[in-house]
């Protein structure tokens, strides 16, 4: 069975005098159940190596991305690692998105790319049809082969409307298969709690360098990880 991990960045308000991001980005991480005990091994002794270092806190679980300094410190992170934290946030990121490499065969990455500005009136106004289109119809569309048999994770604090859109769509195409192909794929969504959900970090940082690269010209992180994309496995819905 497949698992596939869901994560974006960025954020879906439309108001762009207010900051709200140009771009909006959901990752996609594939891999076969026998062999995610892999990944999420490779990520924590990852993130264990930065604790010995001193670029993560013991105290923080989840290793991310983005952080957010003032809730680090609301909880009690010590400020010399919070300091080399910030110091050496680059060489954090790169550590984890080169360890990728090293674990490249038993992964797959896709991304839907989206450009807001140039998002439809219709769809600002409508978050059900905009999920659907962006995120859903690429997933079960295009990335997933005919017949596979696959179980989603989504991360509990993921935007609570994705979690409903999708979970409608895959209850109807559940129906579907049942009536039509007399089989199913075993389609299955299932929250989990990233702090200890190693897969969603690594879904968290491909969205994360996807997002530094398109919104702020960031290349930099971005570049760890394109050989690992496919060109049919992006969608990228911009001009």
């Amino acid at each position: 069975m497949k698992l596939i991990t869901i994560d974006e960045s960025g954020d879906l308000a439309f108001n762009f005098n207010k900051k709200s991001s140009k771009f909006f980005i959901f990752s996609f991480i594939f891999c076969e159940e026998a062999n995610a005990e892999i990944l999420r091994t490779t990520m924590i002794t990852v993130r264990n190596n930065l604790i010995k270092k001193g670029l993560w806190p013991r105290d923080l679980q989840e290793l991310k991305f983005s952080f957010n300094y003032k809730r680090l410190q609301k909880i009690g992170i010590k400020p010399k690692i919070l300091s080399a934290m910030r110091n050496k946030q680059e060489e954090i990121r790169l550590t984890v998105l080169r360890e990728l490499s090293n674990i490249s065969k038993y992964l797959s990455l896709y991304l839907s790319i989206v450009n807001k500005p140039q998002v439809s009136n219709k769809m600002r106004g409508d978050k059900k049809l905009l999920y659907n289109f962006y995120m859903i119809e690429p997933l079960l569309n295009d990335f997933i082969r005919p017949g596979e048999r696959f179980k989603i994770l989504l991360d509990k604090n993921m935007n609570k409307e994705a979690e409903l859109r999708l979970g409608s769509y895959l209850n109807q195409k559940k129906e579907f298969y049942y009536a039509n192909l007399h089989t199913d794929q075993l389609i299955e969504l299932q929250q989990v709690n990233s702090k200890s959900e190693p897969l969603i970090w690594i879904a968290d940082h491909v969205s994360g360098a996807t997002f530094s690269k398109f919104e702020y010209n960031n290349p930099v992180f971005y570049n760890e990880i394109e050989h690992l994309i496919e060109k049919n496995s992006i969608r990228k819905f911009f001009r």
